[in-house]
């Protein structure tokens, strides 16, 4: 369902009084009296400080620099951040003719959460300052970036955009409303130039999809994948240092286990001639005579006359065959 159409049928409701502190000055701005939706600016040729109080546009300016202070739950600054909240709420939302804005629903959508949630309790009290800003785990500072760039970029909804951007602002910073801090604002309140910077997005998200921008989502594309390469690289460095370190430990080691093969030789010293008078002679070697002294002097046995044994036997003699 549209924006355009949701809750429309609240539109001849009276809602809230536009909130001012008690005591401001810009109390005659912002009127005391019930306002409807139809008295609710929602274009930007409608937010005209010219017209006569009470005058939306002077009172949201008014306060904006306001310091009054009454309480945590009771001061300008609160009340400026709750009417803007309160304008986008009804314009995106609860407007029955809203029909602009028809092609910012997907940046808007998943905002109505925050933009509906009440800001009065049922005891009378109100919820803490810059309390949106966490609702829905943080969704508002989420998806109020990429809505408001929709919007600055549709005919007569730039005025929206920086309430947005304003909002978001007082997320970041949180301006201290005790010591009468205003809102940093990006933008001039009500500046329009927006409006000629480039033509509205001809595509739309889903509401589901992240709200970092399309350069966001480029730059961390880029970023990632420069830190990809750095690492693949310092990876392969240290591999090849590695490589090379083993390579000269193996070659030290086999260099170290090798004999030398070529073992230098000693200087080959030059013939030098022989001193005769250092000449030994040599003694003449005798010739071998047997030394007859250790002869062995036994007596040889007398021969044995054949045929005859040695017991006087005597045997004769056996022809052999011829």
């Amino acid at each position: 369902m549209r924006l355009s159409i949701l809750f429309s049928s609240i539109f001849f409701l009276p809602t809230l009084a536009i909130e001012v502190t008690s005591g401001s000055i810009c109390s005659s701005a912002c009127g005391k009296g019930k306002t409807y939706g139809w008295d609710i600016d929602c274009w930007d040729d409608q937010f005209n400080t010219s017209k006569p109080n009470p005058n939306m546009a002077n009172c949201l300016l008014c306060e904006s620099t306001s310091p009054a202070y009454n309480t945590s739950t009771d001061n300008d600054l609160y009340w400026f951040t709750f009417n803007m909240k309160w304008t986008l709420q009804y314009c995106l939302i609860q407007h029955p003719t809203n029909s602009t804005n028809a092609n910012c629903n997907d940046y808007c959508t998943p905002l109505s959460a925050v933009l509906n949630r009440a800001w009065f309790l049922d005891d009378g009290k109100m919820v803490k300052q810059y309390a949106y800003c966490d609702w829905g785990e943080h969704l508002f500072q989420k998806y109020a970036p990429d809505c408001a760039s929709c919007l600055a970029k549709s005919e007569g909804s730039v005025v929206l955009a920086n309430f947005f951007n304003n909002l978001v602002t007082a997320c970041e910073t949180k301006p201290n409303a005790t010591a009468g801090r205003p809102i940093n604002m990006t933008e001039p309140l009500f500046s329009t130039k927006w409006a000629t910077t480039s033509s509205t997005p001809s595509a739309n998200p889903s509401p589901q999809s992240s709200s970092l921008s399309t350069g966001a989502k480029a730059g961390i594309g880029v970023g990632v994948a420069a830190a990809g390469i750095a690492l693949i690289a310092a990876l392969g460095f240290v591999c090849l240092q590695k490589r090379k370190n083993r390579s000269r430990q193996q070659l030290r080691d086999s260099s170290s286990t090798m004999q030398p093969i070529n073992q230098p030789q000693p200087p080959i010293q030059p013939p030098r001639e022989m001193d005769a008078g250092n000449v030994k002679p040599v003694p003449e070697l005798q010739s071998w005579q047997p030394d007859m002294k250790h002869q062995h002097h036994d007596t040889a046995p007398p021969p044995v006359e054949l045929g005859r044994h040695s017991e006087e036997r005597i045997i004769a003699p056996t022809e052999l065959p011829g």
